[in-house]
């Protein structure tokens, strides 16, 4: 009886060890054993110090590793993107960015010899991806060095030249990606294999101490491979891509500042993957969503409007006459009045509706929870905001456009994104046959079929 209540004494001060350092538990167990197990205790101290110290290290060149990997991926996608938009505009600013862009994408690469890949695979496919960067930038600047791009021949082996080459770039810092995958695997294994290794002393201490000494080594153990096992179950979701989830620290220990590491390196591989995710989604000249980004997002407010039972509209909006402002005043004057609109647009538009590209002067606007006469409400003011809006263009002239729209709501004119899509682009049309610059609203003709007026 006298044993278990030391024990619970005991057990009562472990919380109050979670704000020591493990050097100084170990300090601590070591004192309370015997004098025959202070060498034996000195030896689990020094393992477990050095193989934290070692995993620290490895984490930390891990994050540095997939850090500079993350950040040049998309480097190299706007830099790929930027000869082809010269290819058919064959304006300067794509030029003076290229250079600009190449310059940081070299530093990034430069910035490898301050530290050594853990694994020679790892260097080889880096130096590969550089010499397969140095060909683009090559590519690149051979295109931009074009005076006259637009129906060159030369521009189109040297387009493909540079996408084949861009491709091998990002393809093999993919590569790297999956390598820092497997590390981070291995790490996961090097840590149980430290926490199999711990058990055994920590068995040898139970078998050769007595009392006070199996008390010490229960207490030790659980401040240590509490937190490790926290750590290696976070390393797991961490690998199967929950780049989400963050390690919460319970102490102000090493293995307490390792879970704060991690969860900076995790957090850092979030924010980029989201940046890369949002960048995917957009549509490069107008900022909006692109017609992919705007099918699933069509496809999420349908399905919140049917399971709620509430209404909501879409626009289909398309600028009148475009190609005459192409052909009379050129294709930059057209990027400008498509850069413009997106503005007019969301200055009559509430913070929960979106605006998206839908395809070449055609845009689309979701409407959540509006029924067809709010919907038709903020289509004409749509219209006449557009209508009475200069846009400057780059020349310093000022273009006045129109736009045409079509309205269609669901439940009421369609029961699925396909259909309501139909029902509005019918609408835009028949706004566009009977004069433009007006708006249509989808209806159901007295057959059932979609009608427009």
């Amino acid at each position: 009886m006298e044993g278990f209540a030391c024990l619970a004494g005991v057990e009562m001060a472990l919380p109050s060890l979670r704000w020591f350092s493990l050097r100084t538990r170990f300090i601590l167990g070591t004192g309370s054993m015997l004098l025959p197990l202070v060498v034996l205790a000195g030896t689990i101290f020094y393992s477990q110090h050095h193989q934290g110290e070692s995993f620290e290290q490895m984490v930390t060149e891990t994050i540095v590793e997939k850090d500079l990997v993350v950040r040049l991926q998309p480097m190299i996608h706007e830099a790929l993107a930027l000869p082809h938009r010269y290819a058919l505009a064959g304006t300067l600013d794509e030029r003076d960015r290229f250079i600009q862009l190449a310059q940081e994408i070299d530093a990034g690469f430069a910035t490898s010899a301050q530290f050594e890949f853990n694994l020679q695979e790892e260097r080889e496919s880096f130096a590969r991806a550089q010499q397969a960067w140095g060909r683009v930038r090559q590519a690149g600047s051979a295109i931009l060095a074009l005076e006259m791009p637009v129906g060159n021949p030369a521009t189109l082996v040297q387009l493909q030249e540079l996408r084949r080459q861009g491709q091998e770039a990002i393809g093999e810092l993919e590569w790297i990606e999956e390598i820092v995958a497997v590390e981070i695997t291995d790490l996961l294994s090097a840590t149980r294999r430290f926490e199999k290794r711990m058990r055994w002393w920590i068995g040898v201490i139970f078998l050769s101490g007595i009392g006070i000494a199996v008390v010490s080594g229960i207490l030790l153990a659980r401040s240590v491979l509490r937190p490790m096992r926290d750590l290696e179950a976070g390393t797991s979701r961490f690998a199967a891509g929950e780049l989400g989830f963050r390690l919460i620290p319970r102490s102000k220990d090493e293995i307490s500042q390792l879970k704060l590491k991690f969860n900076t390196m995790a957090a850092a591989l979030e924010e980029n993957q989201r940046s890369l995710r949002e960048l995917s989604a957009r549509d490069q000249l107008t900022g909006l969503y692109n017609h992919r980004e705007f099918y699933r997002l069509l496809g999420e407010e349908l399905a919140r409007s049917l399971r709620y039972g509430h209404q909501m509209s879409l626009l289909m909006l398309d600028i009148d006459y475009f190609k005459r402002v192409n052909d009379t005043f050129g294709h930059l004057a057209g990027d400008q009045v498509l850069r413009s609109l997106p503005e007019l647009i969301r200055g009559q538009l509430r913070i929960n509706d979106i605006p998206c590209r839908y395809g070449g002067e055609e845009f689309g606007v979701i409407l959540p929870e509006t029924a067809g006469e709010q919907a038709a409400d903020v289509a004409e003011r749509i219209r006449s905001v557009v209508a009475a809006a200069p846009i400057a263009l780059p020349d310093g002239r000022a273009l006045r456009v129109t736009v045409s729209l079509g309205i269609a709501t669901f439940p009421k004119d369609a029961e699925n994104e396909e259909s309501l899509v139909s029902a509005a682009d019918l609408a835009l049309y028949q706004a566009k046959r009977t004069g433009r610059n007006r708006i249509c609203v989808a209806a159901v003709g007295e057959n059932g079929s979609k009608q427009n007026g």
